[in-house]
């Protein structure tokens, strides 16, 4: 928790975030330098922040997707917040902090953050109009995410309307 109290000048921000050399340890049991790592539970941003200083120390070429529903704006003020921090070495309000990765790096510059939001349909196998809205929608998010993905109209169609519909508890 120390460490996430630099981030935000002292202020406990979250309760138990893991540590961030715990997250590196784990991840360097990998060999490859090159992986992909998901966090789908992803609350303060250590798993982002732990890729980052690996890389940085070792010149991997390491990615991480963070997962967050967003609960209480977690996504958007903490795990967001966080790695913009940590990133830049201030907040997103130019606000300081007293955390330093090092003391030839004082943040680590070399890094991006990509955000997506995701909404939530719902959709039934004869609700065509609203699917032919989606389709585009899904087009645009599709080629957004990976310039190079060959869109195609009607497999698009096929993988929304083949979804289970979800049922929420009222």
């Amino acid at each position: 928790g120390s460490e996430i109290k630099l981030i935000y000048n002292n202020k406990n921000i979250f309760d138990f975030p893991k540590p961030t050399n715990l997250i590196k340890y784990l991840i360097n049991i990998h060999p490859k330098k090159d992986i992909t790592i998901l966090d789908f539970f992803a609350g303060s941003g250590t798993t982002g922040q732990a890729v980052m200083e690996l890389n940085q120390e070792d010149e991997g070429e390491r990615s991480f997707s963070l997962v967050t529903n967003n609960e209480n704006n977690i996504g958007e003020k903490i795990t967001y917040e966080r790695l913009y921090r940590v990133i830049n070495g201030v907040g997103t309000k130019n606000e300081e902090i007293a955390w330093k990765y090092s003391k030839d790096y004082p943040s680590l510059t070399n890094n991006s953050l990509q955000v997506y939001t995701i909404n939530k349909y719902y959709l039934s196998i004869n609700d065509i109009e609203k699917a032919q809205k989606l389709i585009s929608e899904a087009k645009e998010s599709f080629t957004n995410f990976n310039p190079n993905y060959k869109v195609r109209d009607l497999d698009i169609y096929n993988q929304l309307a083949s979804l289970t519909p979800y049922k929420e508890d009222k």
